[in-house]
């Protein structure tokens, strides 16, 4: 081999090197802003969630006297408004099912997990003056995802994963030991209750927080418009359920917004 043709072989070498680590700082941002989409998505679900639970908490201690706040409790409205409140629990443990099937590390995330459960937690203390209410509540294992949380780790899983909760969708995966009705919009796919609860209470754009097989190095995340109006640099797939599906019996409004 000639001093020239050594030459260019080594040169041929250096290129390949420099372009694999072009390749891997490109696909090391390219996680990076889809995991940051997906923490300000989850974040934005839990302080809705924790509002909502709050909110219950003040109703109830608004209400002076044990006998009167039995009564609102065991009315037909009062009853409902429970239910809904509990679904919206159950949509919490659901995504931090999620969050702990992704790998999701999250100092903010963790403690708004926390001051649900203390809401929650709460909330059980006053319906503790209408134990039968307090019966109706569904049992802590139902609210269980832990075996979900490790199935969802495959790869079909996440394929297949509710655009919220971050849990599969798959038949057999349903994010929690409780039957689910199971939405698909414009390639997006939602547990029933996840839906509700980020249609009423967080956006009236449902979030896609899965990410394309096909998605490259190279291509560039749509833009997604948040709140405020301003584009934000993610993977998030937004799109906007029209009124006719709000009428779905799946997508009943859940009774969170009133005072029972």
């Amino acid at each position: 081999m000639t001093a020239r043709a050594a030459f260019d072989r080594c040169g041929i070498a250096r290129q390949n090197r420099e372009q694999k680590e072009v390749e891997g700082r490109g696909k090391g941002h390219l996680r990076s802003r889809i995991m940051e989409a997906k923490i300000r998505t989850l974040q934005r679900c839990l302080d809705c969630i924790n509002k909502v639970i709050r909110n219950a908490n003040d109703i109830l201690c608004d209400i002076s006297q044990p006998s009167v706040c039995s009564e609102v409790l065991l009315s037909s409205q009062g009853t409902a408004y429970i239910s809904g409140v509990t679904e919206v629990y159950r949509v919490a443990k659901r995504v931090e099912g999620g969050i702990k099937a992704r790998g999701i590390s999250d100092e903010m995330l963790q403690q708004s997990l926390r001051d649900i459960e203390i809401a929650w937690n709460n909330l059980q203390a006053f319906l503790s003056f209408s134990p039968p209410v307090l019966r109706m509540l569904p049992s802590e294992s139902t609210f269980d995802c832990s075996g979900e949380t490790a199935m969802a780790g495959s790869e079909n899983a996440q394929a297949e994963s509710c655009g919220v909760c971050l849990l599969s969708i798959l038949p057999g995966f349903n994010g929690l030991k409780h039957a689910e009705n199971l939405l698909t919009y414009q390639g997006g796919h939602f547990h029933a209750s996840c839906a509700n609860l980020w249609l009423n209470c967080v956006d009236s754009n449902l979030p896609a927080l899965t990410v394309s097989p096909q998605t490259s190095v190279d291509s560039k995340p749509p833009a997604v418009t948040e709140p405020n109006g301003t584009a934000a640099d993610s993977n998030l797939l937004p799109f906007t359920v029209p009124p006719q599906n709000r009428n779905d019996p799946n997508f009943k409004s859940l009774p969170i917004a009133t005072s029972p």
